[in-house]
């Protein structure tokens, strides 16, 4: 680890922006097919193999991180070191194009989307968290399609409302579904 002088940071940070899509909708309202500028596009790929790509990147530019059961790499550090780590950490995203959107997905695979996503939401209700309200089926995977963005996130209900023992335990017993296209 590099060296610093002042008291240890802990930090857990995704991999990549996440495999689910799950980044605000912006787009100028164009699609393009799938395939069509993939140099545009993240790669499709689990999380799992994006967590491994980012561990090997952050280690060569010298840091000591490991990947959690969540698949995000964590790093103790010295807080002098964050403002380093986080531009080590957003060059790897950039080598390994983690930092452009993911690939658009088809109707059909945003229609699986959404009922892993509804599925979660149910779990993480049973849990005892309170969760907004799904779009209806046919606005998300429009907008999945069309804007290459989710609408909703259940995960999103929770997360500043959790401590990080909390957030780690909806994790583990809701897992958060990943791209049913991932196998393709």
């Amino acid at each position: 680890m590099r060296s610093g002088s002042s008291k240890p940071l802990s930090t857990a940070v995704p991999a990549v922006l996440s495999g689910l899509l799950l980044l605000p909708a912006c787009s100028d309202g164009e699609s393009e097919s799938p395939g069509e500028n993939a140099s545009d596009y993240m790669p499709l790929m689990s999380n799992l193999e994006a967590g491994e790509i980012m561990q090997d990147c952050m280690t060569e530019h010298g840091w000591e991180v490991e990947l959690n059961e969540f698949n995000e790499i964590e790093s103790s550090h010295e807080e002098a070191q964050a403002d380093q780590y986080q531009a080590d950490l957003e060059s790897c995203w950039a080598e390994h194009g983690f930092d452009k959107p993911p690939p658009p997905m088809d109707r059909d695979t945003a229609g699986e989307f959404f009922d892993l996503v509804v599925e979660s939401a149910g779990c993480l209700e049973d849990l005892g968290y309170s969760i907004s309200e799904p779009p209806g089926r046919e606005d998300y995977i429009e907008a999945l399609v069309s804007t290459n963005g989710a609408i909703w996130d259940p995960y999103a209900d929770i997360v500043e409302s959790t401590t990080p023992e909390e957030w780690d335990e909806a994790r583990r017993s809701c897992p958060q579904p990943e791209r049913p296209d991932l196998d393709e």
